[in-house]
């Protein structure tokens, strides 16, 4: 059984991973990790400078690495890399040391959210083609999503309060 004071956020880019588990911890009074920022730290780059000089494949172990480190943790929330779950060891990862909420989201609202973000290596390769990559993105990685998730959330017309205190709900039904 994952642990239950552990919530681990997941799902695409601009599903509001990063803003609810802000506000989620600070509800919880809790520790907010989120896996980027732990792989900057860790390797003193950024994420955009990995990608542009390791590859996608390096990041995804740093990644990896990241997500192993967090056993060693308890009482927190992990906002993820929207990639995170491409690496079945991740995956398994995740379900064994926490609640895992996938925050889903619409298309529109994806776009929406992330519109002029230049900070994430993969809105950068989209290049004009937007709509067609998130789509295509979300093909192979809803599946992947679901099928670690403890609970689903539709995020599209929630505001970050109102998706961190429906996560803060369902947790309490949990317990």
């Amino acid at each position: 059984m994952p642990n239950q004071h552990n919530i681990i956020l997941i799902g695409p880019p601009g599903a509001g991973k990063s803003a609810v588990g802000k506000k989620l911890a600070s509800a919880l009074g809790v520790e907010l990790y989120d896996l980027d920022t732990l792989v900057e730290h860790a390797t003193g780059h950024t994420i955009a400078d990995i990608f542009e000089r390791e590859g996608e494949a390096q990041f995804r172990q740093y990644e990896s690495d990241a997500v192993e480190s967090m056993r060693e943790k308890e009482n927190y929330v992990i906002a993820t890399g929207g990639g995170c779950v491409l690496l079945p060891d991740n995956r398994a990862t995740l379900k064994e040391i926490g609640l895992v909420v996938y925050l889903r989201v619409g298309i529109d609202a994806q776009l929406e959210r992330i519109a002029g973000e230049d900070h994430r290596p993969l809105v950068a390769a989209m290049a004009g083609n937007e709509r067609d990559f998130l789509q295509n993105l979300n093909e192979v990685r809803a599946p992947l999503y679901a099928s670690i998730a403890d609970h689903t959330v539709d995020t599209d017309n929630m505001s970050v309060d109102e998706i961190a205190g429906h996560i803060a709900t369902l947790i309490n039904k949990d317990n």
